[in-house]
């Protein structure tokens, strides 16, 4: 392993390694540019577009990580399901499923996914040597909910209707989103991905139970799938309200759980098992604050960690289009002076 990202995976240094969830994206006007000539979907699957747009943070700021441009929404497609994405809403599943005559009409072609392959092939060819690349998914409980609500939804009705009234059907449309989805991210790897990640954005709508039923479970299949099909990469798991859950992912195989900035990570460090990575959690609205309260927020979460922990600072969820390019630098170099004097130290 090479690189500050993957090293400290592994625990062979110090130094803290630094990415930013949404690093490419509408903050950058070299993003924008680009976005003018496309819409979202033709970025996604025009390989040249998606790898330019995965590699413009890298050669802008130096992280040490680069993630794949893509969408978490994209394993409904390989599953025969329209997606779209409209200005100001967001996207959207013209037909939602809702019965189980929905879920038989699921026909599934992962073919579908072969660009976004090639996008990883190219990205890694791109990408400096040290730099990490990230390739990631849905969980299958986050992706299901789009699928069924049509789109975003403030409360998860339709999802969460199904999940404790007609829980069978439910658990079928987890599952046909679990095979596509190990799928994915295997061939992710073997097409260049140095490393995973998992989202399940939409967790914070669960109670613990459901929680571990239809999330936490559902993320050991896949990374107990992954392990026996050779994939050995080191495996991130995200979702909104992790500084809550967390501990329902400490047996699922992941090597890092990514907190959300609600999370006391000094709290959380001292709770989990040293083996497992963390990774967060500064709140990015911070990043609309002056540089210096950027900075001690930033020290005062690599001081939260214990040295012998796995850690890789990050935001506790991602960019958003607003944000000052000037502060991610100055949060960027916050981690940097952070590293540089623990390890003078």
């Amino acid at each position: 392993m090479s690189g500050q990202y993957l090293s400290a995976i592994t625990s062979e240094n110090n130094q803290i390694p630094v990415w930013m969830m949404r690093q490419a994206g509408r903050y950058l006007p070299e993003y924008r540019e680009i976005r003018q000539q496309h819409s979202f979907l033709e970025m996604v699957y025009t390989p040249s577009v998606a790898a330019e747009i995965t590699c413009q943070p890298i050669r802008r700021f130096g992280f040490d990580a680069a993630i794949l441009f893509s969408d978490i929404l994209v394993t409904p497609q390989a599953l025969g399901m329209a997606l779209r994405f409209t200005e100001g809403i967001g996207p959207e599943f013209p037909h939602p499923i809702r019965t189980k005559n929905d879920v038989q009409s699921l026909k599934r072609d992962i073919r579908v996914l072969d660009p976004i392959y090639e996008t990883v092939q190219l990205v890694r060819s791109q990408l400096p040597s040290e730099t990490a690349l990230i390739g990631f998914a849905g969980a299958p409980f986050t992706v299901a909910s789009y699928m069924i609500e049509g789109g975003s939804s403030k409360d998860l009705k339709h999802t969460k209707k199904m999940m404790v009234s007609e829980t069978r059907l439910f658990q079928e449309v987890l599952e046909n989103v679990l095979d596509v989805t190990i799928d994915y991210l295997d061939r992710q790897v073997r097409a260049g991905a140095e490393a995973l990640q998992i989202f399940d954005t939409w967790i914070s709508h669960l109670d613990w139970d459901s929680c571990e039923k239809y999330s936490a479970q559902y993320v050991k299949k896949i990374v107990t799938e992954l392990r026996q099909r050779g994939i050995s990469v080191p495996i991130t798991f995200f979702g909104k309200q992790t500084s809550v859950f967390y501990p329902l992912y400490a047996s699922t195989g992941v090597n890092v759980i990514s907190i959300d900035w609600n999370g006391d990570m000094r709290q959380i460090d001292a709770d989990l098992d040293p083996s497992i990575g963390l990774q967060g959690n500064l709140d990015p609205f911070m990043l609309y604050g002056p540089k210096d309260i950027i900075q001690q927020k930033v020290h005062r979460i690599c001081n939260a960690i214990q040295s012998n922990r796995p850690f890789i600072f990050n935001l506790g969820h991602g960019l958003m289009p607003d944000i000052p390019i000037e502060a991610v630098q100055w949060a960027i170099d916050a981690v940097r002076s952070y590293s540089q004097t623990t390890t003078l130290s």
